[in-house]
């Protein structure tokens, strides 16, 4: 989301090409929303779990887990965006896990089932139609906590390093015609 804020700064936006994300919460996250709904010490209890894991993710120090949930909320990332022009072009890729229990990280199977029952397919954290910013170019299957590089047994055969590859030779695809090619996602490379 960061990334979007500057592209559409006038400042910046003559020096970039174009931005292209992956399962960015672009409209915000139901699931920020229903965390702040809870009672008091149940949010605590979520804040202590989320500053852990974002510890251990994060290798910067302490995350700010109540901060980010209540930036991510739909009404908060709207009034971020209030305006949504710009001149640089937008690219997005959406990812979701299927019903399978053994494609998701159980950290997230919860998260998922929430944002599953609110707004349909997502990754574990961010929905497809919050994903979904500019031009969509496509579902990438996996997790959110694969795209992250937080690995476990159940994402083997998961490398990002292909997804990578494949939008980094979209990117200089679009460079040379100006046209974005949807990529191809193989998750065994």
């Amino acid at each position: 989301l960061e990334a979007r804020l500057i592209a559409q700064d006038p400042q910046f936006a003559p020096y970039i090409k174009s931005v292209t994300t992956i399962a960015t919460p672009h409209h915000g996250s139901c699931l920020a929303k229903t965390i702040i709904e809870q009672p008091k010490f149940l949010k605590q209890w979520m804040d202590a779990v989320g500053r852990w894991v974002g510890d251990l993710v994060s290798p910067h120090g302490a995350s700010h887990f109540s901060a980010a949930i209540e930036d991510l909320t739909p009404d908060a990332v709207q009034a971020r965006f209030l305006d949504e022009s710009t001149t640089v072009p937008f690219f997005s890729y959406s990812a979701f896990v299927g019903p399978s229990p053994t494609t998701l990280h159980p950290c997230l199977a919860l998260p998922h089932s929430v944002i599953q029952r609110h707004e349909g397919p997502n990754d574990g954290i961010v929905s497809e139609r919050s994903a979904r910013f500019g031009t969509h170019l496509g579902r990438i299957s996996m997790d959110h906590a694969a795209h992250v590089g937080l690995h476990t047994p159940i994402h083997r055969g998961v490398r990002m390093t292909s997804v990578w590859t494949s939008i980094m030779r979209s990117l200089v695809t679009y460079e040379e015609t100006g046209h974005m090619e949807p990529i191809e996602q193989s998750s065994s490379k």
